[in-house]
């Protein structure tokens, strides 16, 4: 469809699960289109290397990440809590987060289910290790399985990242590090 439709659009919006924006984000950077991509840009860090390496190829190119909370008041409040100095010089930083809207941990569901219909589960499942249709994954639930999203740190934690990445003028990490906990929330 893209090599289809070329000449008719400048820019590409992707507002697809993560397992499918590298692909079309790739797809869109090789035709010179520009991006406007929902986040996380990136399904793996492996993924966002390889966008990285071809993004250097077209300078050109506008490309923008969907991370509402930038203009937030607490998102320009921190800003100006770090431009200003107040703190010194910040050699560590910790953040936290939590996504209470769909579960994790889940055991992958054994049974098979048909498809609604109308949805081309293979088509969805695209690059994406193939399993069957289950209501587990689809509509609502398919960001805390590995195979199709990147969890609460690929959802959410973007969030808080991006303010303290931009105002300390941080660079791509070496190391990643991740923890999680089995700890519920009170409801």
């Amino acid at each position: 469809m893209l090599e289809k439709e070329a000449s008719a659009f400048d820019a590409l919006i992707i507002a697809v699960p993560d397992h499918h924006h590298t692909h079309l984000l790739m797809a869109a950077m090789q035709m010179e289109k520009h991006i406007y991509c929902a986040k996380p840009i990136t399904h793996t860090v492996e993924e966002a290397r390889r966008v990285k390496s071809e993004l250097l190829k077209h300078p050109r190119l506008v490309t923008k990440s969907s991370v509402q909370d930038s203009a937030t008041p607490a998102a320009r409040s921190t800003t100006e809590i770090l431009n200003s100095g107040m703190l010194g010089a910040i050699r560590e930083l910790h953040i936290w987060t939590d996504h209470p809207i769909y579960p994790c941990s889940l055991q992958r569901p054994m049974e098979k289910i048909t498809p609604p219909d109308g949805m081309d589960w293979d088509m969805w499942i695209g690059p994406a290790p193939y399993r069957p249709f289950h209501s587990a994954y689809h509509p609502e639930n398919w960001r805390p399985w590995w195979d199709f999203g990147s969890g609460t740190v690929g959802d959410m934690a973007c969030h808080s990242f991006h303010i303290f990445f931009k105002e300390l003028q941080l660079e791509a990490p070496e190391t990643i590090y991740g923890s999680s906990s089995t700890a519920m929330r009170a409801l």
